[in-house]
């Protein structure tokens, strides 16, 4: 049986395709990190939320009814 080059060509096409998507995926989903960090680090820079630093030294949101 011998496999025509049509269907190589076929399945090189969706091995590349595959790949793309999975790459595109994990760029996505890094973006995203990024872009939540990025806000939450804005809000806190103009005091647009309540925060503290917790005994780790990370920032931690307080609620709006908590009292310090």
């Amino acid at each position: 049986m011998i496999i025509s080059t049509t269907m190589i060509l076929w399945v090189l096409f969706g091995a590349g395709a595959l790949c793309a998507y999975m790459i595109g995926k994990q760029t996505q989903y890094m973006s995203r990190d990024e872009v939540i960090e990025s806000t939450i680090m804005y809000m806190v820079q103009n005091n647009l939320v309540r925060w503290q630093r917790d005994d780790k030294g990370e920032i931690e949101l307080l609620e709006i009814d908590e009292n310090n």
